[in-house]
Parts: structure tokens; C-alpha cells; sequence
């Protein structure tokens, strides 16, 4: 299934955080057109022992968007597909078990 980049980002946006690459986890750093390069839209990093990973993505690679359970495939600036699964809020006090 395909999704616009604009639902995308709003599912980014409502995220509690998101899992990718080497199983980093990370909150999604959605950025705004006034920053430093307007066409990336979102910023993933994580640090691990010292060494900072990081990769981004900009809105012309990504106009539509692969969707698959709870992960999104973006292409990001090295022109390389990221998987990123989604991980949202959860109620405990109402389990749907």
C-alpha cells in the first residue's frame, strides 16, 4: 500500500517514536521548511558508543510513501530505502487482550 508524504509525516508526527536501521530507536525529527535544507524533512540519529548514525530524508525522493503492518519505507538522501516501523501510544488500562 502507498500513502501521500503528507500522511507520512502526520503518522511520524503522532508517533511515540520509531525503530530503524541497526535497531536504533529514536524519536522522528520532523523539521520545517525554515531550517538549514528545506527539502529534508526528516532527520534520524542515534548514538552508540561514542559514534553518532545518522540519515536523512528529503520530500522529492519521498512524495509517495510504502507502507507495510506498522513500517513505512522511505528513500533517503544517499538514495538508499530505510525501513522505519512506527511504534505509537498504548493504552495499558484498556488492553484489547
Amino acid at each position: 500500500m502507498k500513502i501521500t508524504l503528507n500522511k507520512a509525516i502526520e503518522l511520524l508526527e503522532e508517533s511515540s517514536a520509531v525503530i530503524w536501521g541497526d535497531n536504533f530507536l529514536c524519536y522522528a525529527g520532523i523539521r520545517d521548511e525554515s531550517e538549514e535544507n528545506p527539502d529534508v524533512f526528516l532527520v534520524l540519529e542515534n548514538e552508540v558508543e561514542g559514534e553518532l548514525y545518522k540519515v536523512e530524508f528529503s520530500k522529492k525522493d519521498n512524495q509517495t510513501v510504502s507502507v507495510q503492518g506498522s513500517s513505512m519505507f522511505l528513500i533517503n538522501t544517499d538514495k538508499e530505502k530505510e525501513q522505519i516501523s512506527v511504534l505509537g501510544p498504548m493504552t495499558l488500562d484498556n488492553p484489547i487482550w
